[in-house]
């Protein structure tokens, strides 16, 4: 006669069986969950304060308060109130985040060799890598901004857009027009709400020409110069020694005794009484 185990102990055995294949599933998260948060999220906030958010798609989701070493996956939407600021970097690329901005970061599934950053908002300073021409960018709603390795302000209002450049080069192209410029170290593109179209002006000098880009070698001014020489002349004709005459004389000797020479003298005197309003004069 075959003897049949009893139930307790095929019940004992099922459970051990899965005991071990739940602890087993449990090492498989362990081991690849973080990597995959880390690969998904890998944008470090290196500073928040005040009113500083996030959500992770733009237009979905809940908003969650910004915190410092934190991580925010591509395409995450970021936004500050008047009180709030935030830095975040990846790699290299860091974007300082001022009050009453709003901004998507690795914007349509960017990639690290193509970076696009949508700033529908507020302002914010960009610090980027050197890299490959176009591969960094800032979408406004007038403007786009490109860059290579470079540092700049993004001001973006109700009545326009501004791009303001500390450091390299940055193409700036009108969305509306096609309209494109560089901007360099000392300038500003800005581009109206109201109208089409990108004005340059010098941010650096205020006599810097608009739209030029400030020139270290510029030479002085030879006719700035020539005429202050003639009006320091003139002045020391009017009031300091001249020629032969005291002082004083050509007030009055150089004036009119230049003007008749020996044949006269002049309006103060001839040329030996004369010396008490414009000296001598041979």
């Amino acid at each position: 006669m075959t003897l049949t185990p009893g139930l307790p102990i095929v019940a004992a055995r099922r459970s051990a069986i899965a005991f071990v294949l739940f602890i087993a599933f449990m090492a498989v998260l362990v081991v690849l969950g973080p990597t995959r948060a880390v690969s998904n999220a890998d944008w470090m906030v290196l500073a928040a304060s005040g009113d500083a958010e996030w959500r992770e798609s733009a237009g979905t989701g809940a908003w969650l308060g910004l915190q410092t070493n934190g991580r925010l996956p591509d395409g995450a939407e970021l936004r500050t109130g008047s009180s709030g600021t935030a830095v975040v970097a990846r790699g290299l690329d860091r974007i300082e985040i001022r009050p009453g901005t709003s901004l998507v970061v690795a914007a349509r599934g960017s990639t690290n060799a193509a970076l696009e950053i949508d700033q529908t908002s507020g302002s914010a300073t960009y610090t980027v890598e050197k890299r490959p021409a176009g591969t960094f960018s800032v979408h406004t709603p007038y403007v786009v901004a490109v860059v290579k390795g470079t540092k700049f302000d993004v001001d973006v209002t109700a009545q326009e857009t501004g791009v303001s450049v500390a450091e390299g080069r940055v193409g700036v192209s009108d969305r509306r027009s096609g309209a494109s410029v560089d901007v360099t170290p000392g300038q500003r593109a800005r581009s109206s709400s109201a109208a089409a179209g990108i004005a340059v002006e010098a941010t650096s000098s205020s006599s810097a020409v608009p739209g030029a880009a400030p020139n270290p070698n510029a030479k002085p001014d030879e006719n700035a110069n020539a005429k202050a020489t003639e009006n320091s002349a003139a002045r020391g004709n009017s009031g300091s020694a001249s020629g032969k005459g005291s002082a004083g004389g050509n007030s009055g000797g150089n004036a009119g005794g230049n003007s008749a020479g020996s044949a006269g003298g002049n309006a103060g005197g001839n040329g030996k009484g004369g010396g008490n309003a414009g000296g001598k004069v041979k």
